[in-house]
């Protein structure tokens, strides 16, 4: 087999790979933010972004803690990239509040007082609350 078609083929095998692993994680990227949906159906809540290596993260949960009877749902990104990716986290801190219908409303980048994620959150309830009625 000549050395020019043995190169060939390892590229083409590659970008086989690399495209199936892509597809891989856009698909469990997909059913975590379907499961983050179900989860949130008919209740306004938030999602966490966060990694151990996040020297920031510490004081964003110590502000998380303070929203008393709020529902956190939190993603690790070095466990689930995938899921990070899906909401357009690039940097962490992140926080997304998470609508009744289970959809994004808005993500915070970077640290968030608890009073800018509470009046957002509870702008979301209330417009829910008044949406079912």
């Amino acid at each position: 087999m000549s050395p020019h078609l043995l190169a060939v083929g390892l590229v083409l095998g590659g970008i086989l790979i690399f495209t199936l692993l892509q597809g891989g994680l856009r698909l469990r990227a997909g059913r975590r933010l379907a499961r983050l949906r179900f989860e949130t159906a008919g209740a306004a809540r938030l999602v966490y972004f966060t990694s151990a290596s996040c020297s920031a993260c510490a004081r964003q949960r110590a502000e998380l803690r303070r929203l008393e009877g709020v529902a956190v749902t939190t993603v690790d990104v070095d466990v689930d990239p995938a899921t990070a990716a899906t909401f357009g986290v690039v940097g962490l801190p992140a926080t997304a509040v998470i609508g009744a219908d289970g959809r994004p409303v808005r993500v915070f980048r970077g640290f968030t007082p608890a009073a800018e994620l509470s009046r957002v959150l509870f702008g979301v309830r209330g417009l829910a609350s008044a949406g079912s009625r």
